[in-house]
């Protein structure tokens, strides 16, 4: 579904991600683990059109992205739930979602979606009408990730879902990603720094050190891995 060939990026004289090649494969969780500062994020934003490569090829259901803009990579059916939320903080629950759904035309298809997300994240209904900024961590996170949903996505990039949330509530959200992937049929990559986490629901994994791929197989292989015990599970 998605493929990542040589794939650079750069902040100035700095080298963010140094030829990178990945697959997603249709209907799988992919995690991206690795320290802080790797490259994971920018990953993600350069698959959404945010950041620009400097060189590399991002193909999508077997057409080339790399240069779409942003707007047109969610209309292809690529949604991001973004590092820190970014939920719009004056705006209702509802409305927030609403935002998520700006592409979608098919009004009986966005209502069908918002019940959805209202069923997996029941918290949510309960706080639709309340400003999103005065939700807590774990049911800001709930939005994002449904907000994201509305743009009834083929791809869902999640970038660090469990950053400040209570443990239950990053317990919750992971069944809801695992439950969203399987029912729905959405293909998820993720990015995690809760490696044990990450690769517990996930299918496949990529190891990320300072931009590169130093490792990449089935999750359980890497759980499994000695070196990543020791490097990112703290065995």
């Amino acid at each position: 579904m998605l493929e990542i060939q040589n794939l650079e990026v750069s902040y100035g004289a700095i080298k963010a991600i140094q030829g990178i090649s990945l697959k997603v494969h249709e209907k799988k969780i992919v995690t991206l683990i690795g320290a802080n500062g790797a490259g994971k994020t920018t990953i993600l934003k350069t698959i959404s059109g945010i950041v620009k490569s400097k060189s590399g090829k991002i193909s999508f259901c077997n057409e080339e992205i790399t240069k779409t803009p942003p707007h047109q990579i969610v209309k292809k059916g690529i949604a991001q739930s973004p590092e820190g939320r970014l939920i719009f903080a004056n705006l209702t629950v509802l409305e927030n979602l609403k935002m998520g759904a700006y592409l979608v035309s098919n009004k009986k298809i966005i209502k069908e979606t918002e019940d959805y997300i209202f069923a997996i994240f029941p918290r949510l209904k309960e706080r639709i009408s309340q400003q999103a900024g005065t939700l807590s961590g774990g049911e800001q996170q709930m939005l994002a990730i449904g907000r994201a949903l509305m743009s009834q996505p083929k791809l869902l990039l999640l970038d660090e879902p469990s950053l400040g949330i209570a443990p239950i509530l990053v317990k919750t959200i992971f069944e809801k990603i695992v439950e969203v992937n399987k029912e729905l049929g959405v293909t998820v990559l993720l990015v995690e720094q809760n490696a044990r986490l990450a690769l517990k629901i996930s299918d496949y994994g990529y190891v990320l050190e300072t931009g590169k791929i130093i490792l990449e197989n089935e999750s359980k292989a890497l759980l499994e891995d000695k070196e990543v015990q020791k490097a990112y599970l703290g065995i």
